[in-house]
């Protein structure tokens, strides 16, 4: 692994990363993942789709850049285990093979004694055969001198005892080579197993470096991938501020038409502490308050509370009252507010954005429950979902509060 600028790339981004638990289920996870992605999709709805689509995918980076960077640390470590093993193994099997070397040279030293033994006897063999031996000791019985006749015996002696050292030697040699053979075998059957073990050891180790190039180049592609999110984050930095103003510009004129209204008639009193209908069925994934963008790391007021529900879920009045605007609304989409009276003398209304369809129109009196709209993702959406405002004296205020505590 000789590529080492992905360490410090890693270790460069480590401390922005976002955690991943260290023991958690599949549905743990994935809702610790969906709860995430929901509070990025809230502190996005300003900016434009380029940003959306790098910040959703600089999301996915960061949450998967520990997982790969573990992965990676992993097989590395995996990598340099095989590699010891294989140097380990390769190191036995060489000694294994110069102990077969060895062996194998006795053995062949061991088998010429036996040739050479086996000559010797051949030969005395052969002799006998040809009647010499007897012939020798005929020629001793016609010998008139008594030296002489000593000398004979004294040769028949050295024959005889050269036939029994030829045996005795032949024997010897024959049993050292059975003996030196058996070892040669055995140290076959080692070399070979100790070779196939280092065959494996090698397999493994070129396994493990094959496992360790992906998880690296896994690393390096999710960095890259944070690398173009931010790229395209600097380059739509000016049009995401820009949506960022319009959409506070959208809401004080908002503000500006509920304080107007509560000035010119007043309306019904809703108490402090009143229930609202729930607006939707469906499920809570992002709640009232500051957000921290998690491409430009600035915090913006998250004005509503959001809950997730199918395209084309009914939209219900929050409460009575007067549909005060309904239409098209800049990065709110289709949007709906209801005022319905004064609450601590300011005006009190309910909102309801990215409508797929708006259901009434201006000036129009609504019952509680009574369908307004569509679920949808229209203007600065990252999904289906109803945006959900409760604005009191114009200004966004918290809207659980004022729902039912089960929010059903």
């Amino acid at each position: 692994m000789r590529r080492g600028w992905v360490g410090s790339v890693v270790a460069g981004l480590a401390a922005i990363l976002v955690a991943t638990p260290a023991v958690a289920g599949p549905e743990d996870d994935k809702a610790r993942v969906d709860r995430e992605l929901a509070k990025t999709r809230a502190a996005l709805e300003v900016s434009t789709e380029r940003v959306e689509a790098a910040a959703l995918a600089l999301a996915e980076a960061n949450r998967r850049l520990p997982q790969v960077q573990g992965r990676l640390a992993d097989a590395r470590a995996a990598l340099a285990d095989a590699r010891a093993k294989a140097d380990r193994a390769a190191a036995t099997a060489q000694r294994a093979a110069e102990k077969l070397a060895l062996a194998s040279r006795t053995l062949n030293r061991a088998t010429d004694r036996v040739e050479q033994t086996s000559a010797r006897i051949a030969e005395y063999a052969a002799s006998a055969y040809r009647g010499r031996g007897l012939a020798s000791f005929g020629a001793l019985l016609t010998v008139g001198d008594p030296g002489a006749f000593v000398a004979g015996l004294t040769y028949l002696d050295h024959v005889a005892q050269g036939q029994t050292d030829a045996l005795a030697a032949g024997t010897r040699a024959r049993r050292e080579a059975a003996s030196a053979r058996e070892r040669q075998s055995d140290r076959k059957s080692g070399a070979d197993q100790t070779r196939r073990e280092a065959e494996t050891a090698l397999r493994r180790a070129a396994d493990a470096e094959d496992d360790a190039a992906r998880a690296e180049a896994d690393v390096a592609a999710v960095v890259r991938q944070r690398e173009d999110a931010l790229r395209v984050a600097r380059e739509e930095r000016e049009a995401t501020e820009a949506r960022y103003k319009e959409l506070q510009a959208e809401s004080e004129r908002i503000a500006a038409a509920i304080r107007a209204k509560a000035k010119g008639g007043g309306g019904p009193v809703v108490r402090a502490g009143a229930r609202l209908l729930m607006p939707v069925k469906g499920w809570k994934t992002s709640d009232f308050g500051m957000r921290l963008d998690p491409v430009y790391g600035v915090w913006r007021l998250h004005a509503g509370t959001d809950f997730a529900a199918p395209n084309g879920s009914s939209i219900r009045a929050a409460a009575a009252g007067e549909v005060l605007r309904a239409g098209w609304n800049g990065g709110y989409g289709n949007y709906t507010c209801v005022y319905h009276g004064t609450s601590q003398g300011k005006g009190f209304a309910t909102c309801y954005a990215h409508q797929s369809a708006i259901l009434v129109r201006t000036g129009q009196r609504v019952r509680p429950g009574q369908v307004i709209g569509r679920v949808g993702t229209t203007g600065a959406s990252t999904g289906y979902h109803l945006h959900f405002e409760v604005r009191l004296n114009g200004n966004p205020v918290n809207p659980l509060p004022w729902l039912p505590a089960c929010l059903c």
